[in-house]
């Protein structure tokens, strides 16, 4: 059971807690490094992705079909750090990003990015993938680790 302020927030396995968080407050808790969790603007649901902006940024993210019930509003959206990869080129379903800190794990490195509107992600890769301080990136999500919360900060799923 995770638990806040003398209330149970979600009971399950730790594998259940960790890949289906029924809210913010759980996504935030359970996992390092942490999840990433940005606000966006939910403007559709098309094609599996939501599309959100993000700033001055039009994203479109894979998530749950659950997303099409929810009307435009303000959301929250997390991605597990292991569920942003960075691939060669940008495209309507990747998030722009700058590496601003690298961080040897061993097997693996932890990238610290600025991605849209200033949010701070945090990105892990296999330690043979090379990046450099500056570098502009282009992540793209894994579905199965991208979440919405609505306006309450509950998850959206079926």
């Amino acid at each position: 059971a995770i638990m806040r302020d003398g209330l149970i927030e979600q009971v399950g396995t730790p594998h259940d807690v960790f890949t289906k968080p029924t809210n913010v407050f759980v996504a935030s808790f359970i996992g390092t490094p942490q999840m990433n969790l940005f606000e966006a603007d939910l403007q559709s649901y098309e094609g599996g992705q939501a599309v959100v902006g993000v700033g001055g940024d039009q994203l479109k993210l894979p998530t749950d079909a659950a997303v099409a019930r929810l009307k435009p509003s303000k959301v929250t959206i997390g991605i597990r750090p292991r569920g942003l990869a960075p691939v060669a080129a940008s495209g309507a379903d990747t998030i722009p990003a700058v590496a601003e800190l690298i961080e040897p794990m061993g097997a693996e490195t932890m990238i610290h990015v600025r991605g849209p509107a200033g949010a701070e992600l945090r990105i892990v890769v296999p330690r043979e993938r090379r990046v450099a301080i500056g570098e502009q990136l282009h992540l793209r999500c894994d579905p199965r680790q991208t979440h919405v919360f609505d306006t309450k900060g509950k998850a959206v799923r079926t």
